[in-house]
């Protein structure tokens, strides 16, 4: 992102901000906690949502970086004494937050600007919106073309037999480890009751390495230990933005997608603030810079995008949101510890 277009952004999303904000202002006093992502995440939510929103409001925002797992961790030792107050987590963790009773449900008629996010963005358990989209990601095919002759673009492709040996997987320990596997096991027939066609696939497959952390990946494939490997789009712009000779695919057989969600802590002192905290993401202006800095898919219609920033988005250049495979997150969060015994017992760490 350029400084002439994150100045634009900034100005733009503050104006809008202040405007829609100025009628109710907040103390400077008041201080929000919220729990974000480390590294580019934290960079990227607060220059796109905290920073406007603090200078529309003169509310401070503490960040609290970490995982997903660990903000629902840190969620649940606080549950009787909330010091977080809005929390970013992925999908997956998002629904075991809300079934563990952590999250209070989005009120639409206290979040008025929730209304302009895409349906498929905010997240129902019968009339409860107990979290809504951010953006959005996915684990698409990262490859070296320098070692690489013949580009991949499903995949099936993993399989060729020139990739041999040059193959990366996530094991199961990666939070999109199992979505992967449970999406092979779609595709080569089989049902989350039944991996068996998938295990016997993937026993066909020659990998090179498995990794279990994003760190991990990105430093085997630049130091080109690995040449192909799926690896969330976000990291593989990112890497290939700072010059990594990289390139990213997004399959056409379905790029296995999550999404970033804010939520709700239960229990906040801090609640009406927090939903105004809330309501100002849900502008074309925040959408637009979060898409820009952290090359997350919009979570509204409506949203111009550059050429390039469309081009980084995870389904690619020419797609859209419904070219992702979005898992069924609720079904598979009740399958992941039979999935991976599945794996481990069948796969290993070869």
């Amino acid at each position: 992102m350029t400084t002439r277009t994150s100045l634009f952004s900034l100005s733009a999303t503050t104006l809008c901000l202040s405007a829609a904000l100025m009628s109710t202002p907040a103390a400077a006093a008041d201080t929000l906690t919220v729990a974000v992502y480390g590294g580019v995440g934290e960079k990227a939510i607060t220059q796109c949502v905290i920073q406007p929103f603090t200078k529309a409001t003169g509310v401070k925002v503490v960040t609290d970086p970490g995982a997903s797992a660990v903000t629902m961790t840190k969620l649940t030792q606080q549950k009787n004494a909330p010091v977080i107050d809005l929390a970013w987590m992925d999908g997956g963790v998002s629904e075991q937050a809300w079934t563990a009773g952590l999250l209070e449900p989005l009120d639409p008629a206290r979040i008025p600007n929730l209304k302009n996010a895409s349906p498929q963005a905010r997240y129902m358990d019968g009339a409860n919106n107990y979290a809504a989209s951010t953006g959005y990601y996915a684990l698409g095919i990262v490859y070296n073309p320098k070692l690489v002759k013949t580009p991949p673009t499903s995949w099936k492709d993993l399989w060729k037999p020139e990739y041999a040996d040059l193959v990366s997987l996530p094991s199961p320990q990666n939070a999109m480890g199992v979505p992967l596997f449970a999406h092979f096991i779609s595709l080569y027939g089989g049902t989350l009751d039944n991996p068996q066609p998938a295990i016997d696939q993937l026993k066909k497959l020659k990998v090179a390495a498995f990794w279990d952390s994003s760190g991990t990946i990105t430093n085997m494939l630049q130091n080109e230990e690995v040449a192909v490997s799926p690896h969330f789009s976000t990291s593989a712009w990112t890497l290939i933005e700072g010059g990594a000779s990289l390139k990213y695919v997004a399959p056409s057989d379905g790029a296995v997608a999550n999404d970033i969600r804010i939520h709700l802590v239960k229990g906040t002192p801090r609640r009406e603030i927090a939903e105004k905290f809330i309501d100002s993401i849900y502008t074309k202006d925040v959408a637009n810079c979060m898409a820009t800095v952290f090359h997350v898919g919009p979570y509204m219609d409506g949203v111009t995008l550059t050429p390039e920033v469309a081009r980084q988005m995870p389904w690619g250049e020419n797609g859209s949101l419904k070219d992702l495979a979005i898992p069924d997150w609720l079904a598979l969060t009740s399958k992941r510890e039979a999935l991976t015994r599945a794996w481990t017992s069948n796969l290993g760490r070869r």
